[in-house]
């Protein structure tokens, strides 16, 4: 069986807007979980984001759960946790490899605690889990007349601003449950759709259902780098704007697919970058 610095050593494609990119740095899937919660309630979303500016029209798609239980709630990519799945099988039975996220898949999960009013947050890069946390975030809801249906609930507009950006927000009057995708929530029903001003982030729910059986809410024991919020933003700003020395720091080439060839990357090649928190 391979080292894990054989392992990550091999390269993984990764098709990222329009560039396929080769990078080959991934985390060790430990079998390992802890339940923090059971699930009482859960929606899925779809999410549909832009992550090149200059390129609007272009979308990448993720399914994407939010779990709620009596104490702790997790939002997370369902894309990703299935991969992860893979992974952790091929793991487990010596593989030399791992599949790359597939694409849209986002990376963090974020866990709010009920009780204590935080959030937690992880994140990826590569082989590294970042993980901050923080109180929960205060957004001034402006709550309008205007209704529509959504998954047969009567929902109700609210606006507000949220680090960067302004959102418009349908929430559930029918289910008092102060949640939302991501980081949002503390409206007097559940967000079933939110989107902010320029389309670049759109959530809207595709099912929901209160559970007889319930699920273990679980989080992965990974081994985590502790962060700040601003730390981990400053961080990928960095990466994306100069991925080539980043991975190059790491000891690993990028690679980009140039007239149907591998070849490493010029030294200002950089990545797009539209995280959802602008500031």
């Amino acid at each position: 069986m391979k080292s894990k610095q054989q392992k990550i050593c091999y390269f993984i494609v990764l098709m990222i807007f329009f560039c396929n990119i080769s990078v080959c740095q991934n985390p060790s899937f430990v079998n390992s979980f802890t339940i923090i919660d059971s699930t009482k309630f859960e929606i899925i979303f779809e999410l549909k984001f832009v992550m090149d500016t200059l390129n609007p029209s272009e979308k990448l798609v993720d399914q994407q759960a939010l779990q709620i239980g009596n104490h702790f709630s997790k939002y997370f990519s369902i894309l990703l946790a299935k991969s992860d799945s893979i992974n952790t099988v091929l793991e487990e039975q010596g593989a030399d490899y791992s599949l790359a996220p597939p694409k849209g898949a986002n990376s963090y999960e974020v866990i709010k605690n009920k009780n204590a009013k935080t959030i937690t947050v992880t994140d990826r890069s590569d082989d590294i889990i970042f993980r901050y946390s923080e109180p929960y975030p205060s957004i001034n809801w402006s709550i309008h007349n205007e209704k529509k249906m959504i998954q047969q609930y009567s929902c109700q507009r609210a606006t507000g601003s949220f680090r960067g950006r302004n959102y418009e927000a349908w929430f559930a009057i029918d289910i008092p449950i102060h949640e939302g995708p991501y980081k949002f929530g503390g409206l007097p029903g559940i967000i079933l759709e939110i989107n902010d001003s320029q389309m670049h982030y759109h959530f809207k729910c595709i099912t929901l259902k209160t559970l007889d059986t319930k699920e273990p809410i679980k989080i992965r024991n990974w081994h985590y780098t502790e962060t700040t919020r601003t730390e981990l933003n400053e961080f990928l700003k960095r990466k994306y704007k100069n991925p080539v020395n980043y991975y190059k720091s790491r000891g690993v080439p990028i690679m980009i697919n140039k007239d149907g060839k591998f070849v490493e990357a010029p030294k200002d090649f950089s990545l797009p970058y539209n995280p959802i928190e602008l500031e």
